[in-house]
């Protein structure tokens, strides 16, 4: 981490330190000033336990900052340890870093964790200890402890920290969150979603405001505040004619303090294509966006289908007619698509797989799962990450409607 400025570190609403465990004495006072400042911070693990040279200190450098205070020891790789989640008995509740776990009594713990003392007061800690308890042989494999008043995070708020300014007497607040665990090189080890939710609860927690903007839509940008969708007939059925359908886009702007649609414009009818087909926007191709991928329902059974968003031309990148050729997630180079197809047996919509399709013409195909080989089960509505390295999908039966799933499967890709 290099040093900056108070006034570069202020352009962040909240800084997150994944396991920064060499940090200056300067850097330390640093990230005090910002939080002090009214900054948010999630840190993890060892963060600021070593200095710059990578020396261990005897103390977190941030550690008045976390709240805690090292007691000289690491433990790990656990082998079987949990985290319980907490209630609040005064009031009910879970913390807000447990939203999306209400179901949940634990989850599993990280792999390595950090012995601390708090130094400041942590009540009603949301996440506490499970002690690890050994994997083999199986007649011992079952937790000693079931519960320990051991906090696994510990989250706090600096109220109304007063700063001097000139002639203004500020009162500012920062929140900070520490996990004293490696709870962001597990997640990466494992996916398990519950530590991906722990890790966007904390940073929403530690920003502590709303959320100006959040965009979804059948067709985002990655680029910027843009999103494309579809209208068919039987939404507006006073204003087009039965059977058709038409993809529109527009910015998103934000004005006294709500969001809509500005500089709406349509894309294209699908009355103004060379063939008959339900339109459905699907993803804006990276990296310059100049292009707009798209479902053509009907059109050769179901086509994957391009339109360059400036001249109107229109591709067909599938180009087989009789199989069923569903564009979702789009790779980030822009090269390859994700696409539900049953070229693998031509048996329609409900027994598909995943393909990955080359967009230039050529009809290449790479098969990316096998559940349908399998009778009765299908993979669907694929994603695909922003680097490219993951592929997440769902299960399904055959019978069922499009959309619903049974477990959230992660393919890495080669």
């Amino acid at each position: 981490m290099r040093s900056h400025s108070y006034a570069v570190l202020a352009a962040f609403k909240t800084l997150i330190l994944p396991n920064i465990a060499a940090l200056s004495d300067a850097q330390c006072a640093q990230l005090r000033a910002y939080v002090e400042w009214g900054g948010g911070l999630v840190a993890k693990y060892e963060t600021s336990l070593y200095d710059e040279w990578g020396v261990r200190r005897n103390d977190f450098g941030l550690g008045a900052l976390l709240g805690v205070r090292f007691k000289a020891s690491v433990e790990g790789p656990m082998q079987n340890s949990y985290l319980r989640l907490e209630t609040d008995p005064a009031t009910g509740k879970r913390h807000p870093l447990l939203a999306g776990l209400e179901d949940a009594p634990r989850i599993i713990n990280g792999v390595r964790r950090v012995e601390v003392e708090p130094t400041q007061s942590f009540p009603n800690p949301p996440l506490t200890l499970i002690p690890s308890y050994p994997d083999l042989p199986m007649e011992r494999v079952y937790p000693r402890v079931q519960k320990r008043d051991v906090p696994q995070v510990y989250s706090r708020e600096l109220v109304d920290h007063p700063v001097n300014l000139k002639s203004q007497n500020l009162k500012l607040s920062g929140r900070v969150v520490y996990f004293p665990w490696d709870i962001d090189r597990t997640f990466w080890g494992v996916l398990a979603p519950d530590h991906f939710k722990l890790l966007r609860n904390a940073v929403v927690w530690a920003t502590n405001e709303q959320p100006r903007i959040t965009v979804t839509g059948p067709a985002v940008s990655r680029k910027r505040l843009h999103l494309a969708w579809t209208h068919v007939a039987a939404e507006y059925p006073d204003e087009m004619p039965a059977g058709s359908s038409r993809m529109q886009e527009a910015d998103l702007v934000y004005e006294d303090g709500k969001p809509h649609l500005a500089n709406q414009r349509l894309i294209i009818d699908s009355r103004d294509l060379p063939f008959k087909c339900t339109l459905e926007t699907q993803n804006y191709r990276p990296p310059d966006e100049r292009e707009l991928i798209f479902s053509a329902y009907g059109y050769q059974g179901t086509g994957v289908v391009g339109i360059e968003l400036m001249t109107k031309k229109v591709v067909n990148y599938s180009n087989a007619p009789g199989q069923y050729d569903e564009p979702e997630g789009i790779f980030p180079e822009g090269l390859h698509t994700l696409v539900e197809c049953d070229k693998q047996n031509l048996k329609g919509a409900g027994n598909v797989d995943l393909w990955k399709l080359k967009l230039d013409g050529s009809r290449e195909y790479e098969r990316l799962t096998h559940f349908s080989d399998y009778p009765g089960y299908k993979a669907s509505n694929p994603v695909v990450s922003d680097h490219g390295r993951f592929v997440a999908f769902q299960m399904a039966r055959s019978t069922e409607a499009a959309g619903v799933g049974h477990g959230i499967f992660v393919l890495v890709m080669k």
